[in-house]
């Protein structure tokens, strides 16, 4: 009777500095990866896990952060495909191409909410977070700074967050708990901007369920 060991997930980290990969390894899922930087300005790195981006911009950027808190360590946390309702969350990222006429609603178990809309190359058209104060703030962040923030108040309700985000040729519609706030975008760039959700490691348990209705086809 042979005795089957089941071995820890790995991943492989890269951590890149300009374009020279200056560390590649394997580790252990939710393995600290200690990333140490001069932070000389105009030094662009990446952090790379089994090929997704998990951060890109300067070094003196380091202390604001694209999709993991960066300040000397990086925590790597990594999920199984989590099934909610219609949307696959893989690596906290679910494909939602939501084009112009779409509607997308996402419920969360939690005040907090922390989340970002991404195109097919990873820049972050639209970072959503949520205040206990009934607070929501909504930025850019395509790896060099935060850009267009605006903001807006919400009714707060205790262990719950409705989110929805209407994508409309004037801009995309977002709503939290019912109040609403238009984020103007290149109507150009509206059919590409929003095509993946990424959901922040931190928050992604208390995601509970999600739909989209997608615009009648003519």
């Amino acid at each position: 009777m042979e005795t089957c060991i089941k071995k820890p997930p790995i991943a492989r980290a890269t951590l890149a500095i300009g374009d020279t990969v200056s560390k590649t390894e394997l580790l252990l899922l939710e393995e600290k990866v200690e990333v140490r930087l001069s932070r000389k300005q105009g030094d662009t790195f990446r952090i790379i896990i089994d090929g997704n981006t998990f951060y890109e911009g300067s070094a003196d950027f380091a202390n604001l952060t694209r999709y993991v808190h960066v300040h000397g360590d990086v925590l790597v946390t990594r999920f199984n495909a989590q099934e909610a309702t219609r949307l696959a969350v893989v690596n906290n990222v679910a494909k939602i191409d939501l084009d112009v006429g779409d509607v997308l609603s996402l419920g969360f178990s939690s005040t907090y909410v922390r989340l970002a809309l991404l195109d097919n190359r990873d820049n972050q058209n639209l970072y959503l977070w949520t205040h206990s104060n009934g607070y929501a703030r909504l930025h850019k962040n395509t790896g060099k700074e935060y850009t267009d923030l605006e903001g807006f108040s919400f009714t707060s309700q205790s262990g719950s967050t409705t989110v929805i985000f209407a994508n409309k040729p004037q801009g995309l519609q977002v709503f939290v708990n019912g109040a609403g706030h238009l984020w103007k975008h290149d109507y150009n760039a509206a059919g590409t901007a929003y095509r993946r959700l990424y959901i922040d490691p931190a928050y992604l348990p208390y995601f509970q369920n999600s739909s989209i209705t997608r615009k009648p086809k003519p």
